[in-house]
């Protein structure tokens, strides 16, 4: 079984030290381990549920929904990550609204 510090496992997945904390503070993830200088070791599976969790971090999940959404039947699941997936598509359609409001104020006080 390969294992990999918290370092290591910051490093390669792109999160902050905190960040893994906080995950493991709402019981998403837990070290599998320490070595014997007394460092968190987190295991293959550890790593893939980090990645899981930041990957549903950047669709926009709360840690709270996060927990729920691991937690969910299939049909669960998709119920909540399409909810997500329209809100996003709004908040698209409003962010390229302001991206035009915003060109135009910019180009009117160009003129």
């Amino acid at each position: 079984m390969v294992t990999m510090t918290l370092r290591e496992v910051c490093s390669m997945v792109g999160v902050t030290r905190r960040t893994v904390q906080g995950y493991e503070k709402e019981e998403l993830v837990a070290c599998t381990g320490k070595n014997k200088y007394g460092y968190l070791l987190y295991d293959e599976d550890a790593v893939k549920r980090i990645n899981e969790i930041k990957m549903y971090r950047d669709f926009g999940f709360s840690l709270k929904d996060i927990k729920v959404l691991l937690a969910s039947s299939e049909e669960e699941y998709s119920k909540l990550m399409s909810k997500r997936l329209d809100d996003m598509r709004m908040e698209l359609i409003k962010m390229k609204a302001n991206v035009t409001r915003m060109e135009e104020l910019i180009a009117n006080k160009q003129n």
